[in-house]
C-alpha cells in the first residue's frame, strides 16, 4: 500500500514538472478553434502564462481562467506566446474583457479619440456664365455691353486654385450714318483663394488676375475700323452656392486695360453655373 502511494506521488510529481506553460508575449486573442474569427473569446494580456494543452502546427491549443466561466480551454496563435516548462505555482490567468468589434469603414469606435478627415474639394471646376460690362465714364459709348464668360479653375488645395478667364462683351450702336460695333475680349489667368469648409453650402473666393485684352471698333465701312491688344489686370471675387457637383456662380472684378496714353478702368459682373469634378 504505501509502495502504491509512493509510486503515485512520483507519477504526480514527473506530470508536474513536465507541464508546459505558454507566455503571452503580445496581447492574444484565444478562439474556439484553431481558426482566426472576427470576435474571439477573450484576450490574454502580455505577461499572462497559459496551461498548454496540444499544439498543431502553428496554434497552440490552452486552458485560462475565465473571469465569468473559470477554468476554460481555447487556441491561440504561436506567434503570441513562448512555450516553456515550469514548476506548478499559483498564478494569475486572468484575462481583459475581448476588444470591440471595429466598426464599419470610415466609423471611429466608440471611445476613440475623433480622426482629422481631409476637407473635401472639387480638383477642376469649370464655369459658364452671362457677362455685364460697365466701362468708367464714356469711353466710346461701351457702358452696358452684355457677353458671357467661361472661366476654369484647378484646385491645387481646400483653399487654392489656378485659373484661366476669358470674358467677351459686345456693343452696338446706330448713327445718323453709321451702325458702329465693339468687341471686348479678356484673356486673364491667375490664383483664386476660396473659403471653403465642410459643412457651408457657400463657398466665397476672391481672385487676381492677369492677362491682356482685345478690343476691336467696326464701323460698318471698309477699312474704317480699329484694334488693339492692352495689357490687364483684374482683381475680383465672389461666392458660390451649390454641392459638391453644381454650384450657381455671382462674381464681380475690378479691370484696369493699360491703353496707350488712356488707362480705362471696367466693372465686370458674371452670373453663372459652376460644374464641379
Amino acid at each position: 500500500m504505501r509502495f502504491g502511494a509512493a509510486l503515485l506521488f512520483c507519477l504526480m510529481s514527473i506530470e508536474a514538472s513536465a507541464q508546459e506553460f505558454a507566455t503571452v508575449t503580445t496581447n492574444a486573442p484565444i478562439y474556439a478553434a484553431a481558426q482566426e474569427t472576427p470576435t474571439p473569446l477573450r484576450v490574454a494580456a502580455v505577461g499572462s502564462r497559459l496551461r498548454v494543452i496540444s499544439t498543431a502546427q502553428d496554434w497552440v491549443q490552452v486552458e485560462y481562467n475565465d473571469p465569468v466561466l473559470g477554468r476554460s480551454v481555447g487556441w491561440v496563435l504561436l506567434h503570441y506566446v513562448s512555450l516553456g516548462s515550469h514548476d506548478l505555482q499559483p498564478i494569475d490567468l486572468s484575462v481583459p474583457e475581448a476588444q470591440p468589434a471595429l466598426q464599419a469603414a470610415g466609423q471611429p469606435v466608440a471611445g476613440s479619440p475623433p480622426v482629422a478627415m481631409p476637407l473635401p474639394f472639387p480638383l477642376w471646376e469649370t464655369s459658364l456664365g452671362w457677362s455685364f460690362l460697365r466701362v468708367s465714364g464714356e469711353f466710346l459709348d461701351t457702358n452696358s455691353a452684355v457677353g458671357w464668360n467661361v472661366s476654369v479653375a484647378g484646385n491645387v488645395s481646400p483653399w487654392l486654385g489656378i485659373v484661366g478667364d476669358v470674358t467677351g462683351n459686345y456693343k452696338s450702336e446706330s448713327t445718323v450714318s453709321d451702325d458702329v460695333g465693339m468687341t471686348i475680349y479678356s484673356f486673364t489667368g491667375g490664383p483664386r483663394f476660396s473659403a471653403r469648409t465642410a459643412a457651408s453650402a457657400a463657398v466665397p473666393f476672391a481672385e487676381f488676375l492677369v492677362g491682356f485684352t482685345r478690343t476691336s471698333l467696326d464701323t460698318g465701312r471698309v477699312g474704317d475700323g480699329a484694334s488693339s491688344t492692352e495689357f490687364t489686370i483684374q482683381p475680383g471675387g465672389g461666392v458660390d452656392i451649390g454641392n459638391q457637383r453644381v454650384a450657381a456662380r455671382l462674381s464681380f472684378a475690378w479691370r484696369r486695360v493699360f491703353y496707350e496714353g488712356s488707362p480705362t478702368n471696367m466693372f465686370r459682373f458674371v452670373g453663372g453655373v459652376v460644374i464641379r469634378r
